[in-house]
């Protein structure tokens, strides 16, 4: 679900480490 992931993107510290590579 894209939502899910824009708010997990939004998230200050994402549990996913992948997705914390992402945000750098």
């Amino acid at each position: 679900n894209q939502e899910k992931f824009l708010d997990d993107f939004d998230m200050p510290e994402p549990p996913d480490p992948a997705a914390k590579q992402l945000k750098k």
